[in-house]
């Protein structure tokens, strides 16, 4: 009879003792730390244990794998690896696995390969828990297909690749931290697949080009976790469940990395949410946003305007930028803000697309009108501009006719006409100057002038007239300004109630 002094006391299930004849002195040949254990008698003894175990569970709580070492997975309806150590890689002996996989705070120091070589990928037909574990060198799960996993709070240390995968029920990543480049290339996410990503750590680029998120899928607090500038891309993905993105830890914050959205599609655009994320960053060329939801977010916003990353900065493969392409994602968000009836914004996106179309534009004449008219009134969205244009325009007509002459309308014309208004500056000295200044009722009277001109239209009979070519010039260029600078003023404030 072995006693409990001789046998390997390592904690398995339940809080037992492993139970087991020591290996070194201190622990069997499973817990034993040295690195210079019998890997032939490991794997024979692990062979006979899994033997044992068909259709029941399978506790390797603990165990410490040497390099090289395989397992048979076809028998056990269970496999434990709480705490176990993969000091190598780690090998399943038949691409298709049925058992309940639990890796629970499982470390990895070599990494691990689930991509089988010969049959091109694993088939976990079990669930498969991941939750804590530690994987200090490359993990490969590229064309794995999964039933249920999760990984939550698992820490990638190198590389991740999961590309090609299939992820067929629930999903979690909530709280893992890839420190290095993480790969979801061309990943499905089935119908009825739950993803979760909340509170994800990417400290270096994400690629999810081209996946297929046909189920729940939910990014939380995971776009600004990290102090990295490397991208997330998410780009010519096909979207068709339920799909969020948001910030609820830190609404709105900045985020410092950039998040390719382009050329996403939707299949069912109206349950896509964005929510309390701050979308400054964000590429959505290519991508319809017309019928996708904007709850509470923020956008890039200089000179009092909203503007979409597109336009920030230009392509990062072209170093160009797709003008035409940036004028259809404005248009398409303002479609989606006045169909939520918030017209300021839809304002701000009415600008982006005619700012666009004016750099798009080739015609000298076109281009200078697009500029002209953003100037006059920012593309008919600002009552304040051609307010602030007509008062300028009044006066600087109050000084520009005052140098010109005046002369009040009299009804003899062989009468001299008195009153007469022209200011001649004497500039041979300061006193003389200043003696010569206009008087305060002549500037009144030129700035009537300039005021019955701007407002041709609705005042007939000027009480004034001009004395010389000079006058007659400014006349004509007032009297074309007054009516276009009106006009701009009535169509903003058109636009704004009927809005």
């Amino acid at each position: 009879m072995v006693t409990p002094e001789k046998t390997c006391q390592v904690p398995m299930r339940a809080n037992k003792g492993c139970g087991r004849q020591l290996h070194d002195g201190r622990h069997c040949i499973f817990h034993s730390e040295r690195a210079d254990k019998d890997k032939i008698l490991f794997q024979q003894e692990l062979n006979k244990l899994a033997g044992q175990c068909r259709g029941h569970l399978l506790d390797l709580n603990g165990f410490i794998f040497p390099d090289g070492v395989t397992i048979d997975a076809i028998g056990p309806a269970k496999i434990h690896f709480y705490n176990s150590i993969f000091q190598g890689k780690f090998v399943f002996t038949h691409p298709k696995i049925d058992s309940d996989l639990i890796f629970g705070n499982a470390v990895f120091k070599q990494g691990a390969e689930f991509e089988h070589r010969i049959f091109k990928h694993y088939i976990f037909g079990g669930k498969v828990h991941f939750a804590g574990a530690e994987f200090l060198g490359e993990a490969w799960f590229r064309g794995a297909v999964f039933k249920a996993d999760t990984f939550l709070n698992a820490k990638f240390k190198k590389q991740a690749v999961f590309s090609a995968a299939t992820f067929e029920k629930e999903v979690n990543f909530s709280e893992a931290k890839f420190e290095k480049p993480a790969g979801f290339f061309e990943v499905k996410f089935t119908s009825e697949s739950r993803c979760r990503f909340e509170r994800t750590t990417f400290g270096a680029s994400a690629d999810f080009r081209s996946c297929r998120f046909e189920g729940e899928t939910f990014f939380c607090d995971s776009f600004s976790q990290g102090k990295t500038n490397e991208k997330i891309d998410l780009s010519g993905s096909q979207i068709s469940g339920s799909f969020k993105i948001s910030e609820e830890k830190n609404p709105k914050t900045i985020i410092r990395r950039e998040i390719d959205f382009r050329n996403v599609k939707f299949l069912d655009p109206r349950t896509v949410k964005f929510e309390k994320i701050n979308l400054g960053k964000f590429r959505f060329s290519g991508t319809d946003v017309r019928l996708i939801e904007f709850v509470d977010v923020e956008w890039d916003r200089k000179k009092r305007r909203n503007r979409i990353r597109d336009e920030v900065a230009p392509d990062p493969l072209t170093q160009k930028f797709e003008y035409d392409l940036i004028a259809q994602v404005y248009r398409r968000l303002r479609a989606n803000y006045e169909e939520s009836r918030n017209y300021p914004e839809a304002g701000d996106f009415y600008i982006g697309e005619m700012e666009m179309r004016r750099r798009i534009e080739k015609s000298f004449f076109n281009k200078k009108a697009l500029t002209l008219y953003r100037w006059l009134s920012n593309y008919g969205e600002s009552w304040i501009c051609p307010i602030v244009w007509s008062i300028v325009t009044i006066f600087a007509f109050t000084f520009g006719y005052l140098f010109a002459g005046l002369s009040p309308i009299t009804l003899n014309l062989d009468e001299s006409p008195r009153n007469f208004i022209r200011y001649a500056p004497d500039l041979s000295s300061w006193e003389s100057l200043i003696s010569t200044a206009p008087k305060i009722s002549d500037l009144g009277r030129s700035f009537l002038h300039s005021c019955s001109v701007f407002l041709r239209f609705a005042i007939r009979t000027p009480r004034y007239v001009v004395v010389n070519e000079g006058g007659y010039i400014l006349s004509v260029i007032e009297s074309v300004l007054g009516p276009v600078l009106i006009a701009l003023l009535f169509l903003a404030l058109r636009r704004r109630f009927k809005r």
